[in-house]
């Protein structure tokens, strides 16, 4: 299940223009419920399937966007993850319905970085915080390109 809350209009002209690090307050929800495949003996969530989790809910927000992966990768293009800093907070648990809210912290000619706080939506507990920064890479020669401006159009219309 997903949906799309933006809770804020953000000029999409030359962003580039205004600043060359910029916040933005759209959030992005991505829900999911953790499975026996994502636990360990215990019960308790294995720490890696949170990062799977921040890239589905990722890659569920650019398909949303009309930016699957296919479709950059046809246009040369594809974000690489150079970074993530991710905060322990609380475990999920067997069964626990879970909420990943995504937003863009900060937009740099090369770089996004995304924010993403996964909660247990029973309690709205944060369970984890993760920051991810994305580098806009030409897939072909594999050395980071300016995120070209329709691109980041379509992420924060």
């Amino acid at each position: 299940i997903v949906s799309r809350d933006w809770s804020s209009d953000v000029c999409s002209s030359d962003l580039f223009s205004l600043s060359t690090k910029m916040s933005l307050s759209q959030v992005f929800k991505w829900n999911t419920v953790v499975d026996f495949a994502d636990t360990d003996a215990g019960g308790v969530v294995y720490n890696a399937r949170y990062l799977e989790w921040t890239e589905r809910a990722r890659a569920s927000w650019f398909r949303d966007c009309k930016l699957s992966n296919q479709y950059l990768w046809q246009q040369g293009i594809v974000f690489a993850v150079s970074r993530a800093e991710i905060d322990f907070k609380r475990p999920a648990q067997l069964d626990d319905y879970i909420r990943v809210d995504t937003t863009v912290n900060n937009v740099r000619p090369v770089r996004l970085i995304v924010s993403h706080n996964i909660y247990r939506k029973d309690d709205d507990n944060l369970l984890c915080a993760c920051n991810v920064t994305l580098a806009c890479l030409d897939h072909r020669k594999k050395k980071p390109i300016k995120i070209p401006i329709s691109i980041l159009n379509q992420l924060i219309s």
